[in-house]
């Protein structure tokens, strides 16, 4: 195992206690809560009658698939090309003709658009020095938390024009550009295990 597969791991069991009581908070709730602002279920009224039946969430667990792809085609590709067809249903969601397909592009979506973060994270980790570690993870991560606390007042005002689907495109087309940048700025960067398989291939 190399260094930071090391380090990660380590890091990750440190704070996995921080996520999971939350969670398991969350979960014991006899109301759920959406958003940063934690809003109930029923002023929100997002989800239909769910009683006495099975649910599933899908980003939770293909997040896991992540790593299996990106040992197979490369961190980058799994970030790019998972996180692209994400986006692509979002823009997609407000011209669909009814329902089923929002619904359909909404599972194909929450499928997909996680995959890119624990690749994300052990990526960063393994293409700076370990003293760069922590700076690097703070640098990634804040800008994502004050956008986040942002952005919900922009959409908000966007909901209030004609289109009603505007800030739907306006998120995944943003979301398109940052993925068709990152491949560009990161094909050619290599974390160690990459640049090992890769040096395999060409001596064999």
């Amino acid at each position: 195992m190399t260094d930071h597969v090391e380090l990660n791991r380590t890091a990750w069991d440190r704070l996995s206690a921080e996520y999971a009581e939350p969670g398991r908070r969350a979960w014991i709730r006899p109301e759920p809560t959406w958003g940063i602002w934690r809003l109930p279920e029923q002023e929100v009224r997002a989800l239909p009658a769910v009683g006495d039946r099975d649910v599933i969430e899908l980003g939770c667990g293909t997040a896991y698939w992540s790593a299996w792809l990106a040992r197979r085609i490369g961190y980058v590709n799994t970030m790019v090309f998972t996180h692209l067809p994400a986006n692509l249903c979002l823009v997609a969601i407000p011209f669909m003709p009814d329902l089923a397909w929002v619904i359909a592009l909404l599972f194909v979506r929450s499928a997909l658009s996680q995959m890119d973060v624990p690749t994300r994270s052990s990526y960063v980790m393994a293409i700076v020095t370990p003293a760069e570690r922590a700076a690097a993870a703070s640098v990634t991560a804040v800008p994502r938390s004050l956008a986040s606390s942002i952005s919900p007042a922009f959409s908000g005002m966007l909901l209030t024009l004609p289109f009603a689907g505007l800030p739907l495109v306006l998120c995944g087309s943003l979301k398109i550009i940052y993925d068709l940048a990152l491949l560009y700025s990161f094909r050619h960067i290599k974390p160690p295990e990459e640049q090992g398989a890769i040096a395999r291939m060409k001596s064999s």
